[in-house]
């Protein structure tokens, strides 16, 4: 392989795979990443831990001889952060030794390779799948309101995930880990499509980092970028700004997230219109030790919550005054600190559209 390509691209690229990159596996390949010609005028970079897997390209570039290697994602990546800026050389020998040389200067590295052939094969979606479309903007708040509250017990498959549902116009993301539970819901108005996706943590966190980076980049050119969403078999693919990552969803039951929570929410809602008064209900209630306790009154009461005991008394009600008005907002946030633990429907139903 001889190629010559821009620093700030490889370097782009690079750095998205290495966090995908395997560095502890006992399999050589999964702590690589795989650089390969992808066209006449195309490197595509890849990288993968057999669970995750993630791609990009960059075109217009000069391909003097086509060919792929697998190198060290730690070893290239900080190789070429160290190369000064612009056009580096990439070139390939024989024994799959990889040579970094800058067109602008003597410096250069050499990193020891294996053949792209031993570079495990990377899971591709159907064409015809359906797909889903969606604000970048969108994802990233979903996931910055609910990974908090995933478990980081890998023995728990179930909580060590994150429930992404659509329904109708309508998204949300849950987790929790068994005494914490998010739930972030937002409106798409003018969709309608039906998935449900049971992602798991270390893909949550690739994710919320590649929309970072791709709204980074984004908000350079002022343009709205969007995710395209498909899933193909136990797969999801996610494409953002040129970049394709795709996870092995979680196979298992999430807990039934909406026995936990109470019907008015986190934000405390309208329950009552007495005497012109409106009433309020707070909806956070803490574990007590009987079961004849009153839930404690919410963050936003006039006072400071007193922990709940069995012996414990709170006011049922906290009247507002007549001018106060209420508004509904269009999104739904709400923090449940609760365990669950019971079974719920199956979280790896396959996308569908409506005809």
């Amino acid at each position: 392989m001889d190629v010559t390509v821009p620093k700030k691209d490889l370097l782009r690229l690079v750095g998205r795979c290495q966090g995908v990159a395997d560095k502890k596996s006992t399999m050589p390949a999964l702590s690589n990443v795989l650089l390969s010609i992808g066209g006449p005028s195309e490197l595509r970079v890849a990288a993968t831990d057999l669970y995750l897997a993630i791609s990009g390209s960059v075109s217009g570039i000069e391909v003097k001889k086509g060919g792929s290697v697998a190198v060290s994602a730690k070893d290239l990546y900080e190789r070429i952060k160290m190369m000064p800026d612009g056009p580096i050389h990439v070139v390939t020998n024989d024994g799959f030794s990889t040579t970094l040389k800058a067109a602008a200067s003597a410096r250069r590295y050499t990193l020891r390779g294996m053949p792209g052939e031993d570079f495990p094969a990377l899971a591709e979606p159907d064409p015809k799948a359906p797909t889903l479309e969606l604000e970048l903007d969108v994802l990233s708040r979903l996931i910055s309101r609910t990974h908090f509250s995933i478990s980081t017990d890998e023995t728990r498959p179930a909580l060590n995930s994150a429930l992404f549902e659509w329904d109708g116009d309508r998204v949300r993301m849950v987790s929790t880990d068994g005494h914490r539970l998010s739930k972030m819901e937002l409106r798409v108005p003018g969709r309608q499509a039906t998935a449900t996706m049971l992602i798991p943590l270390k893909a949550v966190g690739e994710l919320r980092r590649l929309s970072d980076e791709t709204r980074a980049e984004a908000g350079k050119d002022g343009e709205a970028q969007k995710v395209i969403i498909s899933q193909s078999g136990p797969n999801a693919f996610f494409l953002m700004g040129g970049t394709r990552f795709s996870v092995k969803l979680v196979d298992a039951q999430f807990p039934p997230y909406s026995r936990a929570i109470a019907p008015s929410g986190c934000h405390a809602r309208h329950s009552r219109m007495r005497s012109g008064q409106c009433h309020w209900r707070p909806a956070i209630a803490p574990a007590a030790s009987s079961s004849k306790s009153r839930a404690a009154p919410c963050a936003s009461a006039a006072k400071a919550p007193r922990r709940a005991t069995a012996s414990t008394k709170y006011p049922s009600t906290t009247p507002v005054p007549k001018s106060s008005s209420v508004s509904m907002p269009s999104t739904s946030w709400t923090c449940w600190a609760r365990s669950t633990t019971r079974k719920s429907s199956s979280a790896s139903a396959a996308i569908s559209t409506p005809p």
